[in-house]
């Protein structure tokens, strides 16, 4: 690129509109302009993954509806991109309070009406310590397998993640949040 050849950039921005009654209903639109990949805004994973592509345009259309209670979560999000629906997700879980547990399902539909995968979900939370496990299927069988371990105290919140299938490890990571 020439000194005198006008910059390249990406602009992104994701407006976020909602409103939750807790508990209760909520409903959540994530409308990303120049990004990709607001899932990572609403799922339960510490990294947060968007990926900005070039020029500023509508990328993806994210809407997330669902009700809590104290014992129950149930929530469903679709996924639209510029080509149309790029996918549908329903979940449910159920949570006992003390000490907390939760055991769930989730199933995604891609846009063509295929089953993309299914998971169980078992978590304890027994404080300081958490520990989730996340086990996918589609209708082949096993996909892959999640462990996200937590420990909280005071300010500090430690954390990891990792996945595996039958080839071994996929991805971990690993997390220190301070919270002031």
């Amino acid at each position: 690129m020439d000194p005198c050849d006008p910059p390249l950039y990406t602009v992104g921005i994701v407006l976020d509109i909602g409103v939750a009654w807790r508990p209760g209903f909520f409903a959540r639109s994530l409308t990303g302009f120049g990004v990709t990949y607001l899932y990572h805004l609403v799922d339960l994973d510490p990294a947060t993954e968007l990926i900005a592509v070039p020029g500023v345009w509508f990328e993806e259309e994210l809407l997330h509806l669902g009700f809590t209670s104290l014992c129950f979560h149930t929530d469903a999000m679709v996924l639209f991109d510029p080509f149309g629906l790029a996918w549908f997700e329903a979940g449910a879980s159920y949570l006992y309070p003390d000490p907390e547990a939760e055991l769930g399902v989730r199933l995604r539909i891609l846009g063509t009406f295929a089953l993309d995968w299914a998971k169980l979900t078992l978590g304890v939370r027994v404080a300081p310590v958490a520990v989730r496990l996340v086990t996918a299927f589609n209708l082949v069988g096993f996909v892959s397998q999640e462990v996200w371990v937590e420990v909280s105290f005071s300010w500090v919140r430690i954390y990891s993640r990792t996945r595996f299938d039958f080839s071994g490890l996929i991805q971990a990571i690993v997390g220190i949040e301070l919270m002031f």
